[in-house]
């Protein structure tokens, strides 16, 4: 546990040092969930990530995938936004470990642009649009049998109207196993150079986050697992996600979750899943008050 804490600390330097600076924050995208069991637990997934999820979790959690997965989800936000993600994962001998790759498109949709002539007129002159993308390639090792260790490079594109910007990031984490009694998981995100906008440079979303989780057996057939993050996002205010899962036979899931975070609404989400053989469907529900409803739908392939 002492070399699990010495970890956490030099990665937090390692960031606060490479990665310091000021600025305002862009390609807020990167910290939407790209899953519906994910959003359908408020995020609550550092620790307790073992699967293609992880991927965006926590990519030490790919330490624990035995097989070929592919998962796809649709978000549809309020306001006519739109997210769509692809991912794939493979364990490959080689490389002893977990490969993979994900691609990630944002989609805000057209805007009228107004040109300002005056005080109190102005011209409509057409429209323009405003998109992002990421393309991430992932690797998680089953270090033994309590840690797992995984890392994550991305690019990142983000294009408004006619303004374009790029950047590159790096996620790392880590998950440890206590006895089989709790999980803890830990991972810093985005980390990487800034996205600049013509004469104007703007920073990633850093965040750092610190999960627990476990597993409480309520009967043969009923597993209830319980999660908590405390998410720290550089330079902004301290936040929790919590978030339970129902399991029942493996084959049906019912989750909630809370974000202290959302400002808009009341921050709780909720979600159902069920599995028939290797494929899983899973749904996801977030209310942003006046603004509207998020709705995600995922469907995840193992083989």
């Amino acid at each position: 546990m002492k070399k699990i804490i010495s970890l956490i600390i030099i990665l937090c330097l390692i960031s606060s040092v490479v990665f310091a600076g000021n600025g305002t924050k862009s390609a807020l995208f990167l910290r939407m969930p790209t899953s519906a069991v994910i959003a359908g637990l408020a995020g609550a997934y550092t620790s307790q990530t073992n699967d293609i999820n992880s991927i965006y979790a926590n990519a030490a959690g790919l330490g624990f995938v035995e097989n070929k997965q592919f998962t796809f989800m649709h978000n549809n936000y309020f306001q006519d936004l739109n997210y769509n993600y692809l991912a794939y994962s493979q364990p490959i001998k080689a490389l002893y470990g977990v490969f993979g790759l994900n691609v990630a498109m944002f989609d805000a949709g057209d805007f009228r642009k107004t040109l300002i002539a005056t005080g109190v007129t102005y011209t409509d002159v057409g429209a323009f649009d405003a998109r992002d993308l990421e393309v991430g390639v992932s690797y998680g090792k089953k270090i033994n049998n309590n840690f797992n260790f995984g890392a994550k490079l991305k690019y990142i594109s983000s294009k408004i109207d006619d303004s374009k910007a790029t950047a590159f990031a790096t996620d790392l984490g880590i998950i440890y196993d206590y006895e089989k009694l709790a999980k803890f998981g830990f991972t810093i995100k985005n980390l990487g150079t800034k996205l600049k906008y013509e004469s104007e440079k703007e920073s990633l979303p850093i965040e750092y986050r610190l999960g627990l989780s476990t597993d409480l057996e309520l009967s043969k057939d009923v597993k209830l697992t319980p999660a908590a993050d405390l998410v720290c996002p550089d330079k902004e205010d301290l936040s929790v996600n919590l978030g339970a899962e129902l399991n029942y036979v493996n084959a049906m899931f019912i989750r909630f979750g809370y974000d202290s975070a959302i400002d808009i609404g009341n921050g709780i989400s909720c979600g159902i899943g069920f599995k028939i053989n290797n494929l899983s469907f899973d749904y996801a529900f977030t209310g942003y008050s006046s603004l509207g409803d998020a709705h995600r739908i995922s469907l995840t392939l193992k083989y």
